[in-house]
């Protein structure tokens, strides 16, 4: 994984399907990147350290960690504040359970199923930390976002 992809723009479906696929891509410059929509959809085995990566000129997210079974990284550093789509980002990402609660989302306007069936998710987060995102407000969510008590 020693490839310089520093003057890629999309990572658009990249190791979707790759069942098997582990590959050591920490090092990678990602910060031209603008889409990261299903890199990793249904890399099962996918499980890399990728907390150093500047995603910060992504803004499409969609579908990236889709279905990636074991994926669990630290990623509460990414800088996703360009971000408009985070549909189904993590959705059946089983595995998956970080806390991300201090990204800036304000510029997302697509959450749809963003944590569903992700099922070791459990933190206290977005939904009242986000609530000022209106795009939040009458979302059809899965449970870990209609268990949080926001009073409002």
């Amino acid at each position: 994984a020693n490839w310089d992809v520093s003057k890629i723009t999309s990572m658009y479906g990249l190791f979707t399907y790759m069942e098997s696929c582990n590959p050591n891509i920490r090092s990678w410059d990602v910060s031209k990147v603008t889409n990261f929509g299903s890199m990793f959809a249904s890399a099962n085995a996918f499980n890399q350290d990728i907390s150093t990566w500047d995603v910060s000129k992504g803004s499409n997210f969609a579908g990236m960690f889709w279905s990636a079974e074991a994926f669990n990284h630290d990623i509460s550093n990414w800088v996703v504040s360009s971000g408009t789509n985070f549909l189904q980002m993590f959705y059946k990402a089983r595995a998956f359970n970080q806390d991300i609660s201090n990204w800036d989302v304000s510029s997302g306007n697509d959450f749809y199923w963003m944590f569903k069936n992700a099922e070791a998710f459990n933190q206290p987060l977005l939904y009242c930390k986000w609530q000022t995102n209106d795009s939040f407000k009458n979302l059809n969510t899965n449970p870990c976002f209609q268990s949080e008590s926001c009073g409002w």
